[in-house]
């Protein structure tokens, strides 16, 4: 119960650090609002994760803003490499990383290095995107990136130059358990809305303070209990004579008595 319970207190964490990023990237709270309900509309439909996409729009209009006119198209540019990752039949692992190598990419301003030998085995679909719009055969690709010339904004051009093709193909992909369970997840999570704003509320405060109090309380007693016994344990050479005195008393009375009744 203790594990499931401390399990329930992550998954609330990781959801209130997760809404705090998205703070960041709005004005207000109706708008934050907004753009969550969105993000978790956008991960139904690419059946990735809404922690992680949420994570990947705040980064990526945060570090790389100058290439994304709204959250809108942030969230958009996030989905579609979700979708894209899905189709190039990478494990979850790889998608993971190739995921992580974009991203990072997107902030610094453009494609290179270890970054762009990722894509390139993780994410052929991506880096076939690049080419195309590029006009580009994937040996001058890898110059290019050498050179520093796949920027943000070549990237993010490519990827909704390819929406179609890459929406048509993901529509193809037949529904994983792994996706099953993903969505779950994700409907979980809003769950968690509801425990933040408990957590955050009055009433919750109150009620913080309160479990606080009583541990408090079982700590201090737990505290006499353990000195109590360490005060017997020090005290033993003159506490032992009084015991076995009183329990020879108990005993001779109730031998006493049993005689008495007989």
């Amino acid at each position: 119960s203790l594990a499931a319970a401390k399990k329930g207190m992550d998954l609330t964490d990781t959801y209130t650090n997760t809404s705090a990023r998205l703070s960041m990237i709005t004005g207000s709270l109706e708008e934050q609002k907004a753009l969550q309900t969105a993000v978790f509309a956008a991960a139904d439909r690419s059946r990735g994760s809404y922690v992680e996409m949420a994570n990947a729009t705040a980064k990526m209009k945060m570090l790389a803003g100058e290439s994304f006119g709204s959250n809108e198209e942030a969230l958009g540019f996030t989905e579609l490499l979700q979708k894209s990752l899905k189709v190039s039949g990478a494990s979850q692992g790889e998608q993971d990383s190739a995921f992580l190598q974009l991203t990072q990419a997107m902030a610094s301003g453009k494609l290179q290095g270890d970054e762009f030998r990722s894509i390139m085995e993780n994410a052929p679909m991506v880096a076939n995107a690049i080419s195309q719009y590029l006009e580009v055969t994937k040996g001058e690709l890898k110059e290019l990136s050498s050179d520093g010339a796949i920027t943000a904004d070549i990237i993010k051009g490519a990827m909704f130059n390819a929406a179609g093709d890459i929406n048509r193909k993901f529509a193809q992909m037949p529904m994983t358990f792994a996706d099953v369970w993903q969505k779950i997840k994700n409907t979980g999570m809003q769950v968690f809305e509801k425990a933040n704003a408990m957590l955050n509320s009055d009433m919750g405060q109150a009620a913080i303070m309160n479990l606080t109090g009583l541990i408090y309380m079982a700590a201090e007693g737990f505290s006499m209990l353990l000195n109590g016994i360490g005060w017997a344990a020090d005290h033993l050479d003159v506490l032992a004579p009084i015991v076995l005195g009183l329990a020879g008393a108990w005993l001779v009375y109730n031998a006493t008595a049993g005689i008495a009744w007989l």
